[in-house]
């Protein structure tokens, strides 16, 4: 009935069935294991993305937070450097007034030193006039005359 062919074939089917089988279940066992850790490197990589996007998020808050700080420091200067410039200018402003004042009132004392000097001369001039007048003893109208231009002088350097 059966013959050696026969037998030969059916032993070859008989163990590839058992070689197929039990190759089929280490293969099925390392493909799981392989689909087991592709599926948690996924997880990780959703984990490390979601990380990634939360420091993202952090930074991108901490950027926008210095760059309000900055302008706010950069505000901060400028208005304090308007401050000095504006206290600056007062004190500019100030010793100018102090210093023409100042001025002023030296002009005003050395022409009332002046005035007082002309004054001085003026009357001194006018006494040596009529000194000699007395001294010479001249007529009376020449006398006025004399009287008269002293005092004529004595307006024309007192004006």
């Amino acid at each position: 009935m059966l013959n050696e062919g026969m037998l030969l074939l059916l032993s070859f089917v008989l163990l590839g069935v058992i070689v197929f089988g039990r190759l089929k279940y280490i293969l099925f066992q390392f493909l799981g294991r392989k689909h087991q850790d592709v599926a948690q490197a996924f997880e990780e990589a959703a984990k490390v993305k979601m990380d990634a996007l939360r420091l993202l998020e952090q930074i991108e808050i901490q950027y926008h937070q210095v760059q309000k700080d900055v302008k706010d420091i950069v505000h901060q200067a400028q208005q304090e450097a308007n401050d000095i410039i504006q206290e600056a200018e007062d004190r500019a402003a100030k010793l100018l007034a102090r210093r023409t004042e100042l001025a002023m009132n030296n002009i005003m004392h050395q022409e009332c030193q002046i005035i007082n000097d002309i004054k001085t001369e003026a009357i001194n001039s006018t006494l040596v006039k009529v000194s000699k007048m007395f001294a010479e003893e001249l007529e009376y109208a020449t006398k006025l005359e004399l009287i008269d231009d002293g005092i004529k002088s004595l307006k024309k350097i007192v004006h």
